[in-house]
């Protein structure tokens, strides 16, 4: 792939695609050698690890450069400044998961430089899909590696922050839909439903939060449940993530006179379940068991519920 990259550069020095993914298969080429390393390491095998370890840094630099060059010829190049934080998020992930290694084999003061290097990457990570951020207010994942990163170095609040601004979509707003929400629901009096929905509309106003993004509900329910073990906030953002994929009824073959069939999106399920052992672990059993009856309904060969009926059958 990298021949070829080089190839079209040769042929069209202005070709900028070439060296925006010459970046990306390096980025994820160090990554491939980060995990080598490790491995070695945990095997005791130093030797070989320190082979992959300068490996793992020498591919890395290598996407850094390319990405400089991707900014030469566009500054703000698609998701450049979203890939250079990657590169600084695994680089900081990598240093931190060595230093235990370090430790292992005596080094303390090497464990120590480690962690240090890695919370430099760390926040320049940040600095990046902050920037990235002003760009692209939309693009989940920026919000959702802005919240591992806050999470890593124990900034909870605002990893929490970074969840709900990615739900939120604040900066899509133009200044005189800048009003607050109701509920959850940004007023849809404001704009046509065409450009609410279309990003190249200048009055483009974001989706509503109910409706927008179920998956990133269950990802914030994730985050109360097991980072923060608070059990309340979980069950709402699980309600809502419930709430952004509706049961829907509807007629065989689209005749008025035919019966009704349930259905539901496929993620729903995934969702339900989540609220069904919140409600679980707080003690709300009634409410349990009627939401795994609903999982039921909607997907009764499910393997978690059949694995729930046979250990309820297995105790009586």
């Amino acid at each position: 792939a990298l021949d070829h990259y080089y190839e079209v550069h040769r042929l069209s020095p202005y070709f900028i695609m070439a060296h925006y993914f010459r970046g990306n298969v390096y980025n994820d080429w160090g990554a491939d050698y980060a995990n080598k390393a490790l491995d070695a390491f945990g095997r005791g095998d130093v030797a070989q690890g320190e082979i992959y370890r300068k490996l793992t840094e020498e591919r890395w630099n290598n996407a850094m450069d390319a990405y400089v060059d991707t900014r030469k010829l566009g500054p703000n190049y698609v998701q450049m400044h979203h890939q250079v934080g990657t590169v600084h998020q695994k680089w900081g992930d990598f240093l931190v998961n060595l230093a235990p290694q370090a430790e292992r084999f005596g080094r303390a003061d090497l464990a120590a430089q480690y962690r240090a290097e890695a919370f430099k990457h760390w926040e320049e990570a940040l600095s990046r899909y902050k920037l990235y951020r002003m760009i692209d207010p939309v693009f989940d994942q920026n919000y959702y590696r802005m919240a591992q990163l806050f999470i890593n170095m124990g900034r909870l609040n605002d990893a929490e922050d970074a969840y709900i601004a990615n739900m939120l979509g604040e900066q899509c707003r133009a200044p005189e839909q800048q009003i607050p929400y109701t509920n959850g629901f940004e007023d849809e009096n404001l704009v046509s439903e065409n450009d609410r929905y279309d990003l190249a509309s200048p009055r483009h106003a974001h989706d509503r939060v109910i409706n927008g993004k179920p998956e990133a509900w269950m990802i914030l329910g994730d985050f109360y449940l097991q980072i923060v073990k608070n059990l309340a906030k979980a069950e709402e953002a699980y309600l809502k993530a419930v709430a952004c994929t509706p049961d829907e009824t509807f007629k065989v073959g689209g005749h008025p006179s035919g019966p009704n069939v349930y259905r539901a999106w496929p993620e729903h399920v995934t969702f339900l379940k989540r609220l069904a052992n919140v409600y679980a672990m707080q003690g709300k059993s009634q409410l349990a068991v009627q939401t795994w009856q609903r999982i039921q309904y909607l997907k009764p060969d499910d393997p978690d519920l059949q694995r729930m009926i046979s250990q309820s059958q297995g105790k009586k």
